[in-house]
C-alpha cells in the first residue's frame, strides 16, 4: 500500500509547506475550503495552522524519481535526456496519476521511476514544456 501524505502551497508567502495534518470539521461541516484547516511544523518546531483556502493541497503519488525525490501532484517531471514531459495531475477520467499537457499526456504508470525526474513544480517555476 502506498504512504498517503500531502504537502501545501501557501498562497500568500509563495512557499511550499509539508503538511503534518488535516481537520476536516474544525469550525463544522461547512464549505471543504473555508472550514477545514491544515497543520505544520516550521524549522523552529512551532506547529502552525492555516485554512485549506489559503493553501493549494498536493498529494503525493507514492511514486519517486530516478533521486529519489517523492513526486507529488503538480511537479513538473523531465526524463532524462534532459526533455521536459509536463505536469503531475490527476485524471479523473482514468482514476489514476498522469503527467503531461493538453498536446501529450498519458498515465505516470508509464514511466519507470529511474526514468523521470522531478525538475521542479507548477507553483515556483515557469517551466515551458
Amino acid at each position: 500500500m502506498r504512504e498517503i501524505k500531502f504537502r501545501a502551497w501557501d498562497k500568500e508567502y509563495k512557499g511550499m509547506l509539508p503538511v503534518d495534518g488535516i481537520n476536516f470539521n474544525s469550525f463544522g461541516f461547512q464549505n471543504f475550503k473555508d472550514s477545514s484547516i491544515a497543520s505544520y511544523c516550521d524549522e523552529s518546531g512551532k506547529i502552525n495552522v492555516i485554512r485549506m483556502s489559503e493553501i493549494e493541497l498536493m498529494e503525493f503519488t507514492g511514486r519517486r524519481d530516478i533521486g529519489y525525490s517523492e513526486v507529488y501532484e503538480g511537479d513538473i517531471l523531465g526524463d532524462t535526456e534532459g526533455h521536459t514531459i509536463g505536469p503531475v495531475y490527476w485524471d479523473s477520467e482514468t482514476g489514476g496519476w498522469a503527467v503531461g499537457d493538453d498536446n501529450f499526456n498519458g498515465p505516470l504508470s508509464d514511466y519507470a521511476n529511474d526514468g523521470i525526474e522531478v525538475i521542479g513544480n507548477v507553483y515556483e517555476n515557469m517551466i515551458e514544456y
